[in-house]
Order: structure tokens, then C-alpha cells, then sequence
């Protein structure tokens, strides 16, 4: 009798203790283009859609790139009224670099 409880207890501990809830697990990956520029200088401003972003050189895909909605852009980056480059530019997916000119004369 003793028997046939203590068996019935360890049964009864073992199937509680092997009742968990299924675990799911849910990732979200971010696949919006990324935006990056190379040779920028220190002080250069990035304008895009015609709002202050930055300094383009942060966003110089070592340190961060500039992660924007898909479709076209207006992308001017200057330094104080010299434009250093304006162009409209469409970003679909993946990581587009745009390669200042240099300006250091």
C-alpha cells in the first residue's frame, strides 16, 4: 500500500514536472536600406528630405550607417552654404555608399 502511494506520488511529481509551456521565440529584422558615406568631412551636415540628419562623416558605415524608409531621397550633404553633393536618390534594400568628392583644397 505504502508502495502503491509512493509510486503514484514520484508518477505525479515527474508528470507535473514535465508539463512546461511551449516556448517561442520571435525575431524582427530590420531590412530597411541603409545609407553610408565615404571620404566625408569631419564637418560635413547631412540633410535628407530636407531635415538635419547629422554630420555625414558618423554615418561612415564603420561607426553606424543611416538606416531611412525605402524609395527616393533627397540626400545634400554641405558644409555652412558649400554643397558638397545634392542628389535625389533612390534606396530599395541593402546599403548604399556615397563617395564624397574631396573637398580639402
Amino acid at each position: 500500500m505504502m508502495t502503491l502511494r509512493a509510486l503514484s506520488a514520484v508518477a505525479a511529481a515527474f508528470l507535473l514536472c514535465s508539463c512546461t509551456p511551449p516556448v517561442s521565440r520571435v525575431e524582427t529584422v530590420d531590412d530597411r536600406p541603409h545609407l553610408q558615406f565615404a571620404h566625408a568631412p569631419p564637418d560635413a551636415v547631412l540633410l535628407l528630405d530636407g531635415r538635419v540628419a547629422g554630420l555625414a562623416a558618423a554615418f561612415d558605415g564603420q561607426n553606424q550607417t543611416l538606416t531611412v524608409d525605402p524609395g527616393v531621397h533627397h540626400v545634400v550633404v554641405r558644409i555652412g552654404d558649400q554643397v558638397l553633393y545634392s542628389q535625389n536618390v533612390f534606396l530599395g534594400e541593402g546599403t548604399k555608399t556615397i563617395d564624397l568628392p574631396d573637398h580639402s583644397q
